[in-house]
């Protein structure tokens, strides 16, 4: 029992990095908390994959490098769990006109700086990566230049009544991007009202999903169903990846008659929602890979 203590409390405090977030609020430790959080992912029967969400703002343009540290580390030492890194991702601007009734609930400035989205065999390895000193190492020097970081451990379970479960279940990484990468990889962080994912699946998805392919050349990579929330305190209902083209593709869709029509179904399914541009940094990732 010591033991197992021992090592949540490890895991709380540096692959997590949870007390970089909790300096940043002015908040004390509370490992109580922490060990409840990843007691409860560890005793998940679910034998499917599991992913962790990470989203980081650094204190400033000078961390980037202690950063690609971290990285180097954490990249190899997923990749001997059997696990990988399935997106790695900059924040994106993507300009947009708010005026008349172009709107979208929930399209905001990016205030995050990076994403990773990593996939692990099982909950254990999330676990059994805190036993890796030089993963250790790195994190600690992580919690000392992030801001503000939320962690969300993930599955692919179906929508309500399907039975496929998301592709990044399978998906060993993501594609790189061709030159220029224009592409624009959209966030979509949602929580629905009670009754609201029916509304959201069959009066709004229903309609945008052969939008998003058809007209405007993109893809829904994968989406997830959020497990526990590990750092951070806002939960979701549903976290879905779409990518586009080009940030133009994506606004060209916000702005289309047909998008308008169906978008006021969006904001009476949620009651939260989240719309973050990001690119694509697979062919960073592929160098790390060739590193080693």
């Amino acid at each position: 029992m010591a033991t197992q203590r021992s090592i949540l409390v490890l895991i709380a405090s540096s692959l997590l990095a949870c007390l970089a977030d909790q300096r940043a609020n002015g908040q004390p430790p509370n490992d109580a908390h922490f060990r409840s959080r990843l007691n409860s992912l560890e005793s998940n029967p679910d034998d499917h994959p599991v992913f962790l969400l990470r989203l980081l703002k650094f204190k400033g343009d000078t961390d980037i490098e202690a950063f690609q540290k971290y990285l180097n580390v954490s990249v190899a030492r997923i990749r001997e769990l059997g696990g990988v890194v399935i997106f790695y991702g900059k924040a994106k601007p993507i300009e947009y006109d708010f005026s008349g009734s172009k709107k979208v609930f929930g399209f905001r400035p990016c205030p995050w700086d990076r994403i990773l989205i990593e996939r692990y065999r099982s909950r254990k390895d999330v676990l059994r990566l805190a036993k890796s000193e030089d993963y250790r190492t790195a994190t600690k020097a992580l919690q000392d230049i992030v801001e503000k970081t939320v962690v969300y451990a993930l599955n692919g379970s179906p929508w309500s009544g399907g039975k496929k479960r998301s592709p990044a279940d399978t998906m060993t990484g993501p594609p790189e991007p061709p030159s220029p990468n224009e592409a624009v990889y959209m966030l979509n962080l949602l929580k629905f009202k009670p009754g609201g994912e029916k509304i959201y699946l069959e009066k709004y998805a229903k309609v945008v999903a052969p939008l998003i392919k058809g007209t405007h050349n993109g893809k829904v990579i994968c989406h997830f169903k959020p497990e526990q929330v590990l750092v951070g305190d806002e939960g979701y209902d549903r976290v879905i990846l779409v990518m586009y083209p080009s940030a133009k593709a994506f606004t060209d869709m916000l702005q289309s008659d047909v998008y308008q029509e169906v978008s006021g179904h969006r904001a009476d399914a949620i009651s939260l929602g989240h719309l973050y541009g990001f690119s694509n940094e697979a062919a960073e990732l592929k160098k790390l890979e060739q590193k080693r």
